[in-house]
């Protein structure tokens, strides 16, 4: 089977670097010379792990420190709730802390307790500072620079055979859902039966599908964003993804081994793009002696939701042509590792009837998604700020019948309930725990305002 994917980046050069373990797949990559990937620091989910033993990308852990990573044991968050001191962890646990923790389930739980005596990732997080060794690298996840990245699993993708045309794609000829051909700009067409469509926000291939959006419950739909030196090594280097709520939304830090990666989440529709850039430096000052102008930063605009369908005809949308959440939670590079390892599924196990599996495919990336939407919008409507217009508009989201049922568990104290209730998708009943104890324990009776 002929593949061409259009457009690098680190989900394009993933997809290529993955599908290339399969030996009955002929696979081009199109990615223009002026084309490259955003990089200001990228956090990562441990699924990442499974990714790379799936198809066997690294032989071993060196790819770490090639790509400027680190370690990454929790995800930490500051300041979401009206106590400025407010801040719940959520650690990227392992299978067995999660066996010794439903052993808990009927229990009154305290959230110091736990941690202390379960949570291995988030033990090894308020240690001290791990740096990449072979016991540590197999826990939790990474930080890392996507730019780096994708030049590591380019290497893999051509050492497997993979061909790489420098190239730009013009024209798109399609038969009602079937791409027939592309032309690209030296005038070259190209067939396959299969396109991957990895162009990102430029929907090359699924510019003209119905796109759901989310912006209607998730509200921050641009960024700012910079790599700064350390100013503090002790309080910035650290293994864990930073999320600090400021007025208008939230600033990430994403420590890599040589630099830090900052970036401001903001909602348009509350924040003009000047007033972001100045809260943000403004913060960045008061916290950790950064002198910056404005003009120094990388602006970022996004949209939020879904292509229903991610699989038309013989087209695939992967990455952030098919979806795009925002990054609280550092669920990008996870979903569009999940696409990949269910698109390399299909391929592998049923090439000659993969076309039967499309509908599945579809419903399967689609509820992932909105899974993770679902977890993401709490994160926002639990918390009790009111110091601004979009922390009041955010708060006061209505809850779906899902998050409802969740809350209702945790409310009654139904913990074996909430631990064993059937849940789909990257974010499982304990990181639900998490977050409603952590969101509750920073304020008393917030969760009984849902």
């Amino acid at each position: 089977m002929r593949i061409i994917i259009v457009g690098g980046g680190t989900a394009g050069w993933s997809c290529a670097a993955a599908l290339s373990k399969n030996k009955n797949l002929d696979i081009t990559i199109i990615d223009a010379k002026d084309s490259s990937s955003i990089g200001v620091g990228e956090s990562t989910l441990p699924l990442i792990h499974q990714f790379h033993n799936k198809f066997r990308l690294f032989e071993d852990d060196s790819w770490i420190k090639r790509v400027n990573g680190t370690l990454k044991f929790t995800l930490e968050f500051e300041g979401f709730m009206k106590n400025s001191r407010s801040k719940w962890v959520h650690p990227l646990s392992t299978n067995k802390d999660y066996e010794q923790f439903m052993s808990l389930r009927n229990t009154q739980l305290d959230n110091l307790t736990l941690s202390d005596k379960f949570f291995y990732s988030q033990n090894l997080r308020n240690s001290s500072y791990n740096d990449i060794d072979k016991s540590s690298a197999r826990i939790g996840a990474f930080h890392l620079d996507a730019l780096l990245y994708s030049k590591e699993l380019k290497k893999v993708a051509l050492k497997r055979g993979v061909k790489f045309l420098e190239k730009s794609v013009k024209e798109i000829i399609k038969e009602g859902e079937i791409t027939k051909y592309i032309v690209l700009d030296d005038k070259e067409r190209l067939e396959a039966e299969l396109f991957i469509d990895s162009t990102g926000f430029k929907n090359l291939f699924f510019e003209n599908v119905p796109f759901e959006s989310f912006s209607n419950r998730l509200f921050c739909d641009k960024a700012v964003a910079i790599k700064l030196p350390y100013k503090d090594l002790k309080k910035q280097k650290i293994n864990a993804t930073l999320a600090k709520a400021l007025k208008n939304g939230w600033v990430w830090h994403v420590p890599l081994e040589n630099n830090i990666g900052v970036g401001y989440v903001y909602s348009s529709r509350h924040i003009n793009d000047d007033e972001a850039k100045k809260e943000l430096c403004l913060y960045l000052k008061n916290n950790y002696g950064y002198e910056l102008e404005n003009d120094k930063f990388l602006s970022l605009s996004y949209r939020v939701g879904v292509h229903k369908n991610s699989w038309i005809g013989n087209n695939v949308a992967i990455g952030l042509s098919s979806f795009f959440i925002e990054p609280i939670e550092s669920t990008g590079i996870a979903l569009f590792q999940i696409q990949i390892m269910e698109l390399a599924d299909i391929l592998e196990s049923n090439p000659r009837f993969y076309k039967n599996f499309i509908p599945k495919y579809n419903k399967r990336i689609y509820d992932y998604v909105c899974s993770v939407k679902d977890f993401i919008e709490m994160h926002y409507i639990l918390s009790n700020r009111d110091d601004s217009r979009f922390w009041i508009d955010s708060s006061n989201i209505e809850i779906n019948k899902l998050q409802n049922k969740i809350i209702n568990f945790y409310e009654k104290q139904n913990y074996s309930e909430l631990l064993n209730f059937s849940l789909s998708g990257i974010f499982g009943n304990l990181s639900w725990f998490h977050l409603l104890l952590g969101m509750d324990s920073n304020k008393d009776n917030n969760i009984d305002k849902c």
